[in-house]
């Protein structure tokens, strides 16, 4: 019977995400991704692009210098004789990554250290090629789409998407981005066909396209519906059924009015000044309450003012004492 074939690495396996390790003098492919060691008969490119295509499928088609690089990082890790991490490191790694999170849940300004960013980076650029993977395999998806101006007068856009997963409907946030110049309906269109280009998605496999009633959204012709329509015809465009009742919501009745305007100023009195802000909280803790701060609300977020209602008949007590 004839031994069994040595096969050897060549370097062009990389573009499949593998390098290799050497054993008692046979080569064993490792994946630069999940770290894991095959069999030197899996050092095949059908082998290694099978375990690519099927363990790592978000990474499919990426180019060979992305996988180059991980590479490079991995021959500078330490590995035991296995060809795994060892586990005090594995166990190191895993918790930076558990802290950058927490760091990002916490809004804590990150930008001061370049390993915490670098991770968050690192979750968010994992969390947006796992929302891309699942956008590519839903048969369609529709967006939602949102502009406006924020605390530093830049216009931001906000893009949402619907679409089939694992047979349920899913709602994820696609992308946020600024737009630097104009925010016609054609600046709005540019952005989202720039991230469709370089993710990769069809526009054919749009289905619906939800905006505010704003004329940039709406414009009969170039509205940005109607020039997505031109990229597929069979989009079915709606408005936002919360933008109706933000309409509403403007014209209150007189009665409801002058309590809500009742409201804001008691809130006011307390918010708008620090030292006020600072004995509340004392008071509040003082009395157990469940809160301790009141809620402002925006003009443009109507269904704040239902929050901002709540928290102060939650601290009405607390509220009456204070202004006494």
């Amino acid at each position: 019977m004839a031994p069994p074939k040595i096969r050897t690495y060549i370097d062009d396996y990389v573009k499949f995400g593998f390098t290799f390790i050497e054993k008692d003098g046979v080569q064993k492919p490792q994946c630069v991704i999940c770290h894991i060691v095959l069999s030197n008969d899996a050092l095949r490119p059908c082998r290694l692009e099978r375990h690519l295509t099927t363990a790592h499928p978000i990474l499919k088609g990426k180019p060979k210098e992305f996988f180059v690089a991980k590479k490079n990082s991995l021959s500078k890790m330490k590995i035991d004789h296995t060809g795994e991490f060892q586990q005090n490191n594995k166990k190191n790694f895993e918790a930076s990554y558990h802290i950058a999170f927490m760091v990002a849940q916490q809004n804590k300004l990150h930008t001061l250290d370049n390993t915490v960013k670098r991770l968050i980076d690192e979750l968010a650029l994992d969390i947006k090629n796992q929302l891309i993977h699942k956008l590519k395999h839903s048969v369609f998806f529709a967006i939602q789409c949102d502009e406006s101006t924020d605390v530093a007068n830049f216009r931001q856009l906000l893009v949402y998407c619907r679409f089939i997963n694992e047979q349920s409907i899913a709602e994820e946030l696609l992308f946020s981005q600024a737009l630097n110049s104009t925010s016609k309906g054609s600046d709005v269109l540019s952005t989202i066909d720039i991230f469709f280009d370089q993710n990769r998605l069809s526009w054919k496999n749009v289905v619906g396209v939800c905006t505010d009633g704003a004329p940039v959204m709406l414009g009969l012709r170039l509205g940005f519906v109607s020039l997505a329509k031109n990229k597929n015809p069979s989009i079915i465009g709606s408005c936002c059924v919360i933008y109706r009742q933000a309409l509403a919501a403007k014209t209150l009745p007189s009665e409801l009015k002058n309590v809500l305007e009742v409201c804001i100023k008691v809130v006011n009195t307390i918010k708008s000044s620090a030292l006020n802000s600072r004995l509340f909280k004392i008071l509040c803790s003082e009395l157990s309450a469940e809160h301790s701060v009141l809620l402002f609300h925006t003009e443009v977020r109507w269904l704040s003012k239902g929050n901002m209602f709540e928290r102060l008949y939650e601290l009405k007590s607390e509220v009456e004492i204070m202004l006494l």
